[in-house]
């Protein structure tokens, strides 16, 4: 019921605006044709160009809404995938053991598999391109 309520919401934006709009349109011709004799037209031409502009914004800033609820859902999933990982790769790194540099744990093993696991701390943001290079130098030097 309450899952992917961002959708939902622009869903019900879209659904608003035209409800909104049919209405103050219908609401608009009664205005024209029922005050046409009385000579008080203007008040049914305004709602029939005011109403649906005014629908419309009402309808954008629900959809905006709706946007911006699944954005922060988009958002903290990548969060919470981005955290996992960074779990995954810390636990490998302390079961294969590892060397601290100060910023950056530096797993142990060959020269290729400390060169490795660094490049996918790399590919998920994990670390800076700076603490990649000065890590891979330690690395180098060491063996």
């Amino acid at each position: 019921m309450f899952d992917n309520s961002g959708e939902k919401i622009k869903k019900l934006a879209k659904i608003f605006f035209w409800i909104c709009a049919v209405a103050y349109v219908i609401i608009a011709l009664d205005l024209i044709f029922e005050e046409w004799f009385d000579g008080h037209v203007g008040i049914g031409l305004l709602c029939l160009v005011v109403g649906p502009l005014l629908s419309w914004i009402y309808g954008l800033f629900i959809y905006a809404f709706g946007e911006i609820v699944c954005n922060s859902s988009e958002m903290k999933c990548k969060l919470e995938n981005l955290n996992s990982s960074y779990h995954n790769l810390s636990s490998l790194a302390t079961t294969n053991g590892a060397i601290s540099n100060g910023t950056t744990n530096v797993p142990t093993g060959s020269v290729d598999q400390q060169i490795l696991k660094l490049q996918r701390l790399l590919a998920e943001k994990l670390i800076t391109p700076q603490e990649y290079n000065e890590t891979v130098e330690r690395i180098k030097r060491g063996h």
